[in-house]
């Protein structure tokens, strides 16, 4: 199978069929083999002499084309408005932000899109001594699925003391691509219009709420 640098660095939606799937709100065959490959896999934190392995369990695509007609994903925080360009982020560099941490795979395609994926859910392997004593710390499950994507921080950045030569954070592809099922919306997103404003509607309180995205591109695991 193809590695995770291998699917993210070739990353494009150009055939029709997976520009359809994107429009009506279907994860399109590319978002599949990237959930495919990235769910066999875990980040790998280490000092040289002990390993953490961070597994992603579930994720979430984000895909905004900054040309007009394009795909618009206005939840997308790195991209262009009205004051500003802002550069492509390389492939393969973590997106941290204040909702967790992003994947991002950005490119050039008849104008620049805004591609990642955001780690949703994740599980610690077993860890010891003061791994062990760090993720108590930080409120960090360790053998159970996490479901706070800011929970990432911890697991990725918190592992070891930046003394004595640091730490080192690297992916590894596992040995075999997994099941995946993109079967809900993305947490917390709402709906956007045409120019980039949260669609509103009156809930059961009769207070103004905002619609939520219908889009399914949420993947976990199959379970079995």
């Amino acid at each position: 199978m193809k590695t995770l640098k291998e699917l993210t660095e070739s990353f494009k939606i150009t055939s029709p069929e997976e520009r359809k799937d994107l429009v009506v709100g279907k994860a399109p065959e590319s978002f599949e083999n990237i959930a495919k490959c990235m769910l066999a896999g875990y980040f790998l934190v280490t000092d040289g002499k002990v390993e953490v392995k961070v597994h992603p369990t579930v994720l979430e695509f984000y895909y905004h084309e900054e040309k007009d007609g394009g795909i618009k994903d206005y939840i997308v925080y790195h991209r262009n408005n009205s004051s500003s360009t802002k550069p492509l982020i390389p492939t393969g560099f973590l997106h941290n932000h204040v909702s967790g941490i992003y994947l991002s795979f950005e490119h050039e395609n008849e104008g620049m899109v805004r591609a990642s994926v955001l780690i949703r859910e994740f599980k610690i392997e077993s860890c010891s001594g003061d791994q062990e004593k760090a993720m108590k710390a930080f409120n960090i499950k360790v053998n159970e699925e996490d479901g706070r994507s800011t929970g990432m921080y911890a697991a990725l950045f918190s592992m070891f003391s930046v003394f004595d030569g640091g730490f080192n954070v690297s992916w590894e592809d596992g040995s075999d691509p997994v099941d995946v099922v993109f079967w809900k919306p993305r947490k917390n997103v709402s709906q956007y219009d045409e120019n980039g404003k949260k669609i509103e509607m009156i809930g059961e309180n009769g207070k103004i709420e905002y619609v939520p995205c219908t889009r399914k591109w949420s993947a976990s695991i199959v379970k079995k």
